[in-house]
C-alpha cells in the first residue's frame, strides 16, 4: 500500500490491528478475505471527498468497513445464485442429452490440442477473453499491452480453430 492519500487512509493505517480484527468478527469466518476488505477500505476511503470535516473520524471509517464487508456479502451471494441457476441450467441440458455433452467434451479436448503450441501470452488472452469473461480493455491493462496486441493474439487462436473446424469438415464423410 502507498502513503497515506488522505487523512481517513492515515487513520486507518494507525489502527490497522484493530480494523483488522473488526473486519474478522464481522466476516464471520472468511477470514482468507480480511486484507482483501481492508484494501478495499483504503481505497474506497481516498474515493471520499467529504464535504466538511469528518466529527469522529474513527466510527466513519469503521462505518466504510462495515460497508465494505456487506457490499462483499451480497456481491457473494449474487454470484452463487447465479452459478446455481447456471448450475440448475447446465444439469437440465445434460440431462436431456448426454450424447451432446460428450461430444462437447471432445471437441473441447481438440481445440486444447489445438491451441497447445500456441505462446503462452496468446492462450492466457485466448482463456481470459473467452473463458473468465474479460473484456479486451481490461487484458491489455493487464498484461500492460495495447487493445490491439490483445486482438492480434486473439486472432492468431482463432486462426488455429479455424483451422481446426476446416480438418474437421474436410474429415466429414460425402
Amino acid at each position: 500500500m502507498n502513503a497515506p492519500e488522505n487523512s481517513l487512509q492515515a487513520l486507518l493505517l494507525l489502527n490497522k490491528d484493530a480494523i483488522i480484527r473488526f473486519l474478522r468478527v464481522r466476516m464471520r469466518g472468511e477470514t482468507d478475505e480480511v486484507e482483501d476488505r481492508f484494501h478495499d477500505t483504503w481505497i474506497k476511503l481516498g474515493r471520499i471527498e467529504p464535504s466538511g470535516p469528518i466529527r469522529d473520524p474513527l466510527p466513519y471509517i469503521y462505518k466504510v468497513a462495515d460497508n465494505v464487508v456487506l457490499d462483499a456479502r451480497k456481491m457473494r451471494q449474487r454470484r452463487e445464485k447465479r452459478d446455481e441457476a447456471y448450475g440448475e441450467t447446465t444439469s437440465q441440458q445434460n440431462s436431456e442429452s448426454g450424447e451432446r455433452s460428450i461430444d462437447a467434451n471432445v471437441e473441447l479436448r481438440e481445440v486444447e490440442t489445438a491451441l497447445e503450441d500456441l505462446s503462452e501470452r496468446t492462450l492466457m488472452v485466448f482463456r481470459k477473453a473467452r473463458i473468465e469473461g474479460y473484456t479486451q480493455k481490461e487484458i491489455a491493462a493487464e498484461l500492460e499491452i495495447s487493445v490491439s496486441g490483445v486482438e492480434k493474439h486473439l486472432l492468431k487462436a482463432y486462426a488455429r480453430i479455424a483451422e481446426l473446424r476446416t480438418r474437421q469438415t474436410e474429415d466429414l464423410p460425402s
